[in-house]
Parts: structure tokens; C-alpha cells; sequence
């Protein structure tokens, strides 16, 4: 993991640097969880998209360490895009 963390990959956060929840329906269960981006062109797409249906202020793209990504996407907490 140590070598993973040193990649950063992106999600849309608020100004207290908390990702955006989106839901995610599974097997009829809605389940919040973030999307974190292998590409920052695609997180900034997102984040102006996320700023124009939100309305929420002091969104940005903050960076997450890879190898943390990786075991959120692997306990279902994360989808990693």
C-alpha cells in the first residue's frame, strides 16, 4: 500500500475536504459512496458538473492517496472511475 499511496488519484470534496456522496444502487440497495477519479481531467468535469447541479460553494478536487482508494473500492466504500 505504501508504494500505491505515493499515486494520487481526485474526488469532488466540500470545504471541509469531505468527498461528495453519490448513490449507487446494488441488488435493489442504495448505497452512498464517492467517486474517485484516475483522471483529473475527469474529476474536474465532474466538480463543474457537481457545482452546477449542487449549488454547493467551496467545492474543489482534492486528491487521494491510491492505495487508500483501492481498499475503499475493495469494502464497497468507493467507486473508483
Amino acid at each position: 500500500q505504501k508504494e500505491l499511496d505515493t499515486v494520487p488519484i481526485f474526488t469532488v470534496a466540500n470545504e471541509q475536504g469531505q468527498p461528495l456522496q453519490y448513490t449507487v444502487d446494488v441488488n435493489d440497495q442504495s448505497f452512498p459512496v464517492p467517486f474517485l477519479y484516475t483522471s483529473v481531467d475527469d474529476a474536474l468535469q465532474e466538480l463543474s458538473k457537481a457545482k452546477n447541479d449542487t449549488k454547493l460553494s467551496g467545492l474543489d478536487i482534492i486528491p487521494v492517496p491510491l492505495g487508500k482508494a483501492f481498499q475503499l473500492w475493495a469494502t464497497n466504500q468507493a467507486v473508483i472511475i
